[in-house]
């Protein structure tokens, strides 16, 4: 049989490996070049039985159009070259491909990848990726406060020689404060929702005056959740991303009046000053000052509240031991009650309030 002509075609430089078994076609997505990959059969068939029907299939049978190249079996993907290139950089290098980079690119390098993964049933692979997408960001409230507070103690002991000026980088992985809207877009159109709840609650504390790749300057600066400071990248959010920002902004707005006024009332059984001694004092005082409307409306991050509260009532010598043991009961169960409510919308869920 002879060759099929492809013209124009070019062969990738990384990825045509002289004794590979198979040939890979795939038209590249700006100058409509059809660009050609030769790997090992196995590279792509022990992950996936997709292809491993592909190169079985007798020429003519199936969705793609196979036939030989070089005396090679030939399939003509309808992915484009740049999708087929970061598969095959995904399998050949995963070192390399999941390694984390300073500019929180994480979304836009695995999105072709995770298609391909996805499409062909490369159950293994896309779990991979999956897990490494993950890794980045906090999966319960527990380690989205551990992580936050990571960041404020950073920027909270420069005399002691963490970093040298206020807001600036020395040392700090900025990958480990990841920017949310690609990561929401990418979740979303892969079904990742593992990551929706601390994603949606961090980019509703991002700027939406500023932009990630244009605002952001990585040699510098490292940015902690909260306005005015943390941009993000706009314009990866889609209409019903979008939609589910206002309303998890309404209904974060709700939580925070809803569980302060709780909070507020919250009255422990085993003080016997109850409603007039120094405990109930004090306490309604840490919750007032801790759960002012105005401040939390703004900032929206209910969690650093009840994570403040809760350490300035542990600290205090006038409330006494049972009513702190009941306060900081009392705030655990509210912060779980908000985690489960951002849960559920994040992910799509109804809330009734």
């Amino acid at each position: 049989m002879t060759d099929t002509p492809m013209l124009p075609v070019r062969r990738h430089e990384k990825h045509w490996v002289p004794d590979g078994s198979v040939v890979i076609g795939a038209v590249d997505s700006k100058n409509r070049t059809t660009t050609l990959f030769q790997v090992h059969r196995t590279l792509l068939t022990d992950q996936s039985e997709v292809f491993a029907s592909m190169f079985s299939l007798p020429q003519g049978e199936g969705n793609c159009q196979t036939d030989y190249y070089d005396g090679l079996p030939y399939v003509l993907l309808p992915d484009t070259s740049e999708e087929v290139v970061a598969l095959l950089n995904v399998l050949r290098d995963p070192f390399t491909f999941l390694e984390r980079t300073p500019f929180s690119d994480t979304p836009i390098r695995f999105r072709p990848a995770l298609k391909m993964a996805s499409k062909y049933v490369m159950t293994d692979l896309r779990a991979k990726l999956v897990r490494a997408f993950e890794s980045e960001w906090p999966l319960t409230v527990e380690d989205l406060e551990f992580k936050d507070q990571l960041l404020n103690d950073y920027f909270a002991h420069d005399e002691h020689g963490v970093r040298e000026l206020t807001g600036h980088f020395k040392g700090w992985p900025l990958h480990l404060n990841p920017e949310p809207a690609s990561a929401i877009a990418l979740a979303e159109e892969f079904n990742i929702e593992t990551i929706l709840p601390a994603a949606y609650y961090d980019i509703m504390r991002c700027a939406p005056r500023s932009e990630w790749d244009e605002d952001f300057d990585w040699s510098k600066t490292v940015y902690i959740g909260g306005p005015p400071d943390k941009p993000a990248r706009w314009a990866c959010l889609s209409a019903k991303s979008y939609r589910k920002i206002m309303r998890l902004q309404d209904i974060m707005t709700e939580e925070i009046m809803k569980h302060f006024g709780g909070l507020r009332n919250h009255l422990p059984r085993n003080c016997g000053e109850r409603e007039e001694g120094p405990c109930r004092t004090t306490w309604m005082k840490l919750v007032e000052e801790g759960g002012y409307v105005a401040k939390h409306v703004q900032n929206r991050d209910l969690f650093e509240q009840l994570r403040s509260l809760r350490t300035r009532s542990s600290r205090s010598f006038i409330i006494c031991d049972e009513c702190k043991t009941s306060y900081l009961k009392a705030i655990q169960e509210h912060r779980k009650d908000s985690w489960e409510v951002l849960e559920e919308v994040s992910r799509g869920g109804v809330y009734y309030g």
